[in-house]
């Protein structure tokens, strides 16, 4: 039996990255035997197990043939007789068809070090190339979206031009239809996580993949300035100090909505969240961002404000200043800000100004009391009569704010 450290972690090893986690190939060992150690069988007819002590995944060595359209169906052979070498040429990349044996199961310290390299990984690596290791790369439509994405995670890498036109290939074909939507959204939103994460993007329009399974973003970037202002803005994000304190699912929030902030209709929207397979918290978020990104570029009315207030619910979430840095109003707004650098708009306000606004605003609303309107009123008119001492709250803090500066 021998042990082998692969993938990732001794690539990014290579590139003195930081390692989060192992994955071991285990040759000439069988299920029984890696059972037999107390390790737990992840699929009952798939050859990966959980140690029992680190949870890191131990696969026996396999070949795969593809026996259908999706990325799951393919005949998995495990036994004594695959090398490693047979392993690594069923990998995506050069670049991750590496290996370092290790001492054994339970002791994963190098027996010397030395990186086994079949098919030119190390190389490639230092030449900043994405290279796929051999034509079984097609039977893998998830292979595209991966390597769109490494392109986006390894800032200064190329992908090697034999990969591209196969790539193109395999989507001129269809092979994309055949991917689930979850995997597309989960692919798209690891992309999105690297602070480069707008090349994931670009990378697919560029090789006209993007038309293949987006083609309303496809069609839209065909307006080159529409595109350039959508990816600068993603690229911006990276930079905002409020989107880096935000939560990973807020920031996807944000990403979508400038991702799709080029189209004139929410219906495209919609159909590019739905194809993506994106939150309905992402596709929520997008939609007001279309309804508000204007409002900026003009001296904001008090209705303006009510409606945003009431839009992003601010008035349910904000209790203090802290929580309103966190908030879905604050994030709109930094969007929308995001939004205009992007596309060299002129705000009416600075961006500390809008916000101070906003929480002022939402102060005053939170404020009107049910005591302040007459007593015999019902129904809807409770509501309107609510709205009206609102409205002229929020008028008189304007007019004050106005005056002040």
């Amino acid at each position: 039996m021998q042990v082998f450290l692969v993938g990732g972690a001794v690539r990014d090893g290579l590139l003195g990255k930081a390692i989060h986690d192992k994955d071991f190939v285990v040759v000439g060992a069988s299920p029984d035997e890696l059972l037999a150690c107390g390790f737990t069988q992840v699929g009952v007819d798939f050859p990966v197990f959980l140690h029992p002590d680190t949870h890191h995944e131990y696969a026996l060595a396999r070949t795969e043939r593809k026996t259908g359209k999706s990325h799951t169906e393919f005949a998995v052979q495990f036994d004594k007789t695959i090398t490693l070498k047979d392993d690594l040429q069923r990998r995506d990349l050069t670049i991750n068809a590496l290996a370092i044996e290790v001492t054994s199961l339970f002791d994963d310290t190098p027996i010397t070090g030395q990186v086994i390299d079949y098919y030119g990984g190390v190389l490639d690596l230092q030449q900043k190339t994405l290279r796929h290791v051999s034509q079984a790369f097609s039977e893998d439509p998830l292979r595209i979206l991966r390597v769109a994405r490494f392109f986006a995670r390894f800032e200064g890498f190329s992908i090697d031009s034999s990969t591209q036109n196969l790539m193109i290939q395999m989507a001129k074909n269809g092979d994309l239809s055949h991917l689930s939507k979850e995997r597309l959204w989960a692919e798209s939103s690891k992309a999105m996580q690297c602070k480069t994460g707008f090349l994931y993007w670009q990378v697919l329009a560029d090789l006209t993949i993007l038309e293949h399974f987006l083609p309303d973003l496809a069609r839209l970037w065909q307006d080159l300035g529409l595109k350039t202002q959508t990816l600068l803005a993603l690229s911006l994000i990276f930079q905002d100090d409020f989107f880096l304190s935000l939560s990973d699912d807020k920031r996807l929030m944000m990403q979508f909505s400038l991702l799709t902030s080029g189209f004139n209709q929410k219906s495209f929207i919609n159909t590019t969240a739905k194809t993506l397979c994106a939150p309905k918290n992402c596709l929520n978020f997008s939609e007001l961002f279309f309804d508000f990104k204007d409002i900026l570029q003009k001296n904001c009315s008090a209705g303006d404000l009510i409606n945003l207030i009431e839009r992003t619910k601010a008035h349910q979430e904000i209790k203090d200043k802290k929580s309103a840095e966190k908030s879905v109003a604050y994030m709109l707004i930094a969007s929308i800000y995001l939004y205009y650098q992007a596309c060299q708009i002129t705000p009416f306000y600075t961006i500390s100004q809008i916000k101070n606004i906003v929480y002022q605003s939402i102060i005053c609303y939170q404020n009107t009391k049910i005591q302040e309107i007459d007593g015999q009123l019902t129904g809807a008119k409770i509501g309107q009569a609510l709205k009206k001492i609102r409205m002229a709250k929020i008028q008189k803090l304007l007019w004050l704010i106005h005056h002040d500066t």
